[in-house]
């Protein structure tokens, strides 16, 4: 064994042993998250029924929002999520505790609460700082992007030790206490995974340092003038808007916003007002869009319903892009079912990674150990 080899095959080792169990944590969530919205409507029946199905008309938000507020006895709606489905998902925050709900968007009728939606938040919060307190200004996205790093790094020098060096097929079938099975095993997948995961890590890495990500958008041409338009009217609007908006003046603002879109819409997500003289907050995924995160986003004045500002998504230059583009980057649906599925599995083989290699070191220091014994 040469040097260079005998270098990266230490590092290889040190940063399998310590980082090893991180990374099976973080695949594991990862997988569990590219699966959450099919797992989520499949626990919610009534996500099932499409509002065409119904054959029922949608409230106006004018009418469903104030409907809504009445159930919920006060607490003020912050989140709601409308799609095809003819329930949408209503979020508010309670005690300092997030709740979601599903509600009819014919009827206004609340239906309970999104099954999954707090297991979902948990696997994400782990996902992407261990659920540290602090979040994601806490220490845990550090943790988690020296561990991307340590990815990098094992699927780099990896796919080295193993390119043109993979062990006969008589390895692959020998005693699961014969440290060969293990080597087998870990070096032919690691072989066909590596470039995968090193997609992943570094995709991933985009979430965890602010270097990572501003260097990637300087690189591709920086920040690009922002391409909102806000007229003289919008602002004077802006500045007389009332201190609170009621549920009736944001449906009314909602309506008038959508009425002005250009074609159907996909999906929309409303983020409504916590302060006073808070905008309200659209964003509408067309029908053609290229991707599930290419939203268009709106900001409207509660009061009058002007539009304050407009991103249109396609309108932007690549470098402003890449905030909406990163996620499907990072979990393959951008370039299909195919991708997803391979960067998937990719995800599930990181623990079987870490217990081969694990293995393979213990089964390596017993042997020495032995070795060492019979000398002796």
């Amino acid at each position: 064994m040469n040097r260079w080899r005998l270098i990266g095959l230490r590092v290889h080792l040190c940063l399998g042993v310590s980082a090893g169990l991180l990374l099976a944590v973080m695949g594991l969530t990862g997988a569990l998250m590219a699966f959450e919205d099919e797992l989520i409507d499949w626990l919610n029946p009534p996500r099932h029924t499409t509002l065409a199905s119904t054959q029922m008309p949608a409230l106006p938000y004018a009418q469903l929002l104030p409907a809504l507020e009445r159930q919920l006895k006060g607490q003020r709606i912050t989140l709601l999520q409308a799609d095809e489905s003819a329930a949408i998902i209503v979020g508010f925050t309670a005690a300092g505790k997030a709740t979601r709900l599903l509600a009819d968007r014919t009827t206004s009728s609340i239906k309970g609460e999104v099954r999954g939606a707090a297991f979902f938040t948990f696997v994400r919060q782990i996902h992407r700082w261990l659920a540290i307190p602090g979040q994601a200004n806490g220490p845990g996205r550090s943790i988690i992007g020296v561990a991307a790093l340590c990815l990098v790094l094992l699927a780099s020098s990896g796919l080295w030790l193993a390119w043109k060096r993979l062990p006969p097929k008589t390895e692959v079938k020998a005693s699961w206490r014969d440290r060969r099975l293990y080597r087998g095993w870990h070096l032919r997948f690691g072989l066909w995974l590596a470039p995968v995961l090193l997609w992943s890590a570094l995709t991933g890495l985009w979430w965890s340092f602010d270097w990572y990500r501003d260097g990637i958008t300087s690189l591709l041409g920086g920040r690009a003038p922002t391409s909102a338009t806000t007229s003289a009217a919008a602002t004077s609007a802006a500045s007389r808007a009332t201190p609170r908006a009621t549920a009736e003046q944001l449906g009314t603002a909602i309506d008038m916003t959508l009425s002005t879109l250009p074609g159907p819409s996909q999906r929309i997500l409303l983020t409504l007002p916590r302060k006073p003289r808070q905008p309200l907050r659209l964003r509408r995924l067309p029908v053609n869009a290229s991707h599930d995160r290419a939203y268009d986003e709106y900001r409207i004045d509660p009061a009058t319903g002007l539009i304050l500002t407009r991103h249109q998504y396609e309108s932007q230059r690549l470098a402003d892009k890449l905030g909406a583009l990163m996620e499907p980057l990072h979990t393959g649906s951008w370039f299909g079912w195919p991708v997803r599925a391979l960067l998937i599995v990719s995800s599930l083989a990181l623990p079987g990674f870490a217990a081969t290699g694990i293995t393979m070191y213990i089964l390596r220091r017993r042997r020495a150990k032995a070795g060492r014994c019979i000398r002796l």
